[in-house]
């Protein structure tokens, strides 16, 4: 939104990790920040308001690794609305009501983990010479990504 914020002292309690501001590090990423945190809008921007704001003349900004070749320049503060993006905007938040809904359920997990073993049966079946669990290999490796 145009202004940029000192996130030295929250890299470590960040919950996407300190790599990902480590990446951003001197780049505007109003874009990605809000298409990251739709569902927690207002929680993120909380903890923004808490954090030291960077005045655009500062030394911070001046150094040699700030300024990438994909660098964008600070916008103006003006939200950017497109049809497109409100219908998408109304599609996910219709879909995914809540923090919760967007979380896999347990079913699911053991679904993963069990196509996980097969996988991996099917591998030791290979490296054994088993021409049945190699057989089915590619098909359980299918249904585990999928």
């Amino acid at each position: 939104d145009g202004t940029w914020y000192d996130l030295s002292d929250y890299r470590a309690a960040h919950p996407g990790g300190k790599w990902l501001l480590d990446y951003s590090y001197g780049k505007d990423v109003t874009a990605i920040f809000k298409s990251i945190h739709l569902f927690g809008q207002e929680e993120a921007a909380q903890k923004l308001q808490k954090l030291p704001v960077i005045d655009l003349d500062s030394p911070v900004l001046q150094k040699p690794n700030v300024f990438t070749a994909d660098f964008v320049p600070p916008t103006t503060g003006r939200e950017i609305e497109t049809p497109f993006q409100q219908d998408l905007r109304r599609m996910l938040t219709s879909r995914f009501a809540s923090r919760e809904d967007f979380k896999a359920p347990l079913d699911h997990w053991v679904r993963i983990g069990l196509w996980a073993a097969a996988t991996a049966y099917c591998w030791n079946g290979w490296f054994h010479g088993d021409v049945y669990a190699t057989a089915a290999l590619p098909l359980v490796h299918w249904i585990l990504a999928a």
